[in-house]
């Protein structure tokens, strides 16, 4: 069998390729490769969406750990995914797959993706409920400075230097993303259900060391991403992190295996 259009570059970069899944259900995607990115990029991985990446019923991620494939599949914070072994964090992964109809929904290629990892890496799982020391997003007393999106906007998020741009989230995505840099659950309490359109400003001070933690400038660990990040969206977007016990439904690896049928080395 030969590859699609779809895995052409797989093929031609001489790592290989697998096709499977070929399936007219909504559960399954039509044709999916998955290999092994062995010369990443330096630094730590980019942020991901896969609402953001969900084209046309496709799917590209690059460069992506597994954890972070399991987190957009499962929709959690990066936090709540306990026991995955260190390779889910160390090593990364090139993604493609196509749904059979272009027009497939999110929650659609939702099941399709976790459908996929839990074949290809043989997860299993568990969900626990544990209270754990966090944060909760409330609203400042003046209220939100958030832009609500319109109909027409496409969500994305870009990074561009020390700008983090948001476009369409819902605030959970928000609280996803400081959860991401705090490595602790964070909460939405701000009662807020729309979608918006909101840029963080991180540019450091100018006598700020020039260091780089969680991906957030100036900041020499988590606890000071964190806090940078924090003050930023305070300020900013007149939202505030309280720390709090929070109740958190965390998602428990039992097993995961490397697949064996792909070039991993």
């Amino acid at each position: 069998m030969k590859c699609s259009k779809l895995v052409y570059t797989i093929l031609i970069a001489g790592v290989g390729c697998q096709i499977f899944g070929q399936s007219t259900s909504t559960t399954q995607f039509e044709v999916a490769s998955i290999r092994r990115n062995l010369n990443p990029p330096p630094g730590p991985p980019q942020a991901m969406s896969l609402r953001a990446s969900l084209k046309n019923g496709r799917l590209n991620f690059e460069a992506a750990p597994l954890k972070s494939l399991i987190q957009q599949a499962f929709d959690l914070q990066r936090d709540r995914i306990i026991g995955c072994p260190s390779w889910c964090e160390d090593e990364r992964w090139d993604m493609i797959a196509k749904a059979e109809n272009p027009q497939a929904t999110l929650s659609e290629v939702t099941v399709m993706l976790q459908n996929l990892l839990t074949e290809r890496f043989k997860l299993k799982f568990h969900r626990e409920n544990r209270e754990q020391a966090g944060f909760a997003l409330v609203l400042e007393k003046g209220g939100h400075k958030l832009q609500e999106s319109a109909d027409a906007d496409v969500v994305g998020y870009t990074a561009d230097r020390y700008l983090r741009n948001f476009r369409k989230f819902p605030m959970v995505g928000l609280a996803n993303f400081m959860a991401n840099v705090a490595r602790r659950p964070v909460a939405d309490e701000t009662g807020l259900r729309g979608t918006y359109n909101f840029t963080i400003d991180l540019t450091p001070p100018s006598d700020a060391p020039r260091v780089v933690s969680a991906g957030i400038p100036g900041a020499r660990d988590a606890e000071e991403a964190f806090t940078i990040v924090s003050e930023a969206v305070t300020r900013q977007l007149g939202i505030r992190a309280e720390p709090r016990k929070v109740s958190v439904e965390n998602f428990i690896v039992d097993a995961v295996e490397r697949p064996t049928d792909l070039l991993a080395n």
